[in-house]
């Protein structure tokens, strides 16, 4: 033991002597000193834990907020663990620490978003502290949190647009239900929480994939190869923005006229099997030129075009592409021309395109790699209005002809 725990003792052994008091076993002094206990309240292992008897027999488990043991019944009961003064701020790393994108954790988050729920949380925790510390919110326990917090907070986005305090709840939702409290799954199952109304699901048609097309001819050399090519794969299959950049020779078959994907959403967490999509007719001539195109551009730097890993390379060095590049030869390229859209109104399109042509929700669940159909429906095909209604004017009336027939 250090000399200044021992100095502490011994002052809280000659204090407890000097009022009559039993110390006893030297623990039942570390519970009543907070500053020699404080490095194990951090670690959420105090001395009154170490005595508590387990009922049956087992040793306590890390959880991600505290320890929890078997009780009485055989149970597992959760301890929590104090988290200092800010325990909103300290859980919140700890949950973002187990999230993180790259490996050993390999959550299955995009780098973006795992940036975007960091700055939401971080920013939520600065203000669950801020109030707590002012006395406007009864605690920031994110364990302990319930409605009143809830209600606060939403309070305070009262100017917001509801797509933002929508996405917000979000993030909140998931993190409450990581830590395993579910006020937040409750609140919108009783329909307490702000909800964005459902908004048609933003498309484009073959009249922008022909303009489109049409300006990018005018764009040469490689960036105009690569864009052109690009629009096309993603307009013709839905493919995600990565799964096109990080795609390989290898996985284009053009005797099946298939494209195996083999970084979907979701690589090293729970990704299942790699799936093909299938290259319609219309686009396996787009397909050909791109390769030709490939092949001399990798030509004039001296590079085996069999050879080259990406199947679309960057220039000089045949490397993948890098995030921020894709992003920005698109964007760059597309501003000066006019052309509006990106990679993600493209694959709503394809799916919204099978939709119109009346191809059923399942198949084009499947197409597009979901795993729930409710997915696609909310996000990506829908009904249209103008659809629901003729198809409901076909049904009625085809109603009526038979009434009419019988009553004649």
């Amino acid at each position: 033991m250090g000399s200044i725990e021992s100095t502490a003792l011994a002052k809280a052994h000659t204090t407890a002597t000097d009022s009559g008091t039993s110390v006893g076993n030297p623990t039942n002094i570390i519970k009543v000193l907070p500053g020699v206990t404080e490095a194990a309240r951090q670690e959420g292992t105090t001395g009154e834990q170490d005595r508590e008897p387990n009922a049956a027999g087992s040793e306590p488990t890390e959880t991600p907020i505290g320890t929890r043991t078997r009780g009485r019944l055989g149970r597992f009961v959760r301890r929590a663990r104090s988290m200092g003064r800010y325990p909103f701020s300290v859980a919140v790393e700890a949950y973002l620490e187990r999230i993180r994108p790259e490996p050993p954790f390999n959550s299955g988050y995009s780098p973006a978003t795992f940036k975007e729920k960091s700055a939401k949380l971080r920013m939520l925790a600065r203000l669950f502290n801020s109030w707590r510390d002012d006395g406007l919110i009864w605690t920031s326990d994110p364990l302990k949190m319930g409605e009143p917090e809830i209600n606060f907070l939403l309070g305070h986005f009262d100017g917001r647009t509801l797509a933002y305090i929508d996405k917000l709840l979000d993030h909140l939702t998931v993190f409450f239900e990581d830590i395993g409290n579910p006020v937040l799954k409750r609140m919108r199952k009783q329909r307490k929480l702000p909800r964005e109304e459902e908004r048609d699901i933003e498309t484009v048609g073959d009249a922008w994939f022909a303009d489109a097309m049409a300006k990018l001819d005018a764009v040469d050399g490689w960036r105009g190869s690569v864009l052109r090519f690009s629009v096309v794969m993603y307009y013709s299959t839905g493919l995600r923005s990565k799964e096109l950049r990080l795609a390989r020779l290898t996985d284009l078959d053009t005797r099946a006229w298939t494209l195996t994907v083999t970084n979907p959403k979701g690589t090293g967490k729970w990704a299942g099997r790699m799936e093909k999509v299938e290259i319609f007719p219309s686009v396996r001539p787009h397909v050909i030129d791109f390769l030709a195109e490939r092949e001399k551009m990798l030509s004039s730097y001296g590079l085996d075009s069999l050879k080259v890993l990406p199947l679309v390379p960057q220039t000089e060095d045949g490397s993948f592409y890098m995030p921020d590049g894709w992003r920005n030869l698109r964007s760059k390229v597309f501003g000066r021309l006019g052309i509006e859209g990106d990679t993600r109104l493209l694959r709503r399109s394809f799916g919204q395109k099978l939709k119109d042509g009346r191809l059923p929700i399942e198949e084009i669940s499947k197409t597009m790699r979901h795993k729930y159909t409710i997915t696609t429906e909310r996000y990506y095909a829908r009904v249209r209005g103008e659809v629901a209604w003729k198809n409901a004017a076909a049904v009625w009336e085809a109603g009526m002809k038979v009434s009419v027939q019988k009553s004649d």
